[in-house]
């Protein structure tokens, strides 16, 4: 039985509009998406592990963007600064060495373009 989720949120540089979150919300997607590609290509169980755990919270992200209304919510999102901010550094660790961890040129290069969408995207939009 899942846990009970505590509610997360966003803290905007300026008022966030829908069409930024979806932005985001995308960004992230993409992410997903990518990471798992890259998580049947990787050629070891650790290798796959990290993987994973990058993605897990890329989707915890993903879910909660998902859940949210963004224009009637954005007190509530506020929290879902702090778990952007934690992901950011193992996006970046995991950015560096996602192409000694998959062999598949094309397959790192969407993981690499994911993550730095999904960069760019939070920095844009989130403090």
């Amino acid at each position: 039985m899942p846990t009970p989720r505590k509610k997360r949120g966003l803290s905007a540089k300026n008022e966030l509009t829908a069409k930024d979150l979806r932005q985001l919300r995308d960004a992230f997607a993409e992410l997903h998406t990518a990471l798992t590609a890259a998580y049947w290509a990787a050629g070891t169980m650790g290798d796959k592990d990290q993987i994973r755990g990058v993605q897990e919270v890329v989707y915890d992200i993903l879910t909660d963007l998902n859940r949210a209304d963004i224009a009637s919510r954005a007190e509530e999102l506020k929290a879902l600064k702090t778990e952007i901010d934690a992901a950011t550094a193992r996006l970046e660790t995991l950015k560096d060495e996602i192409d000694d961890i998959v062999k598949s040129i094309e397959v790192a290069s969407d993981v690499v373009k994911g993550i730095e969408k999904v960069l760019q995207t939070a920095a844009r939009l989130v403090v």
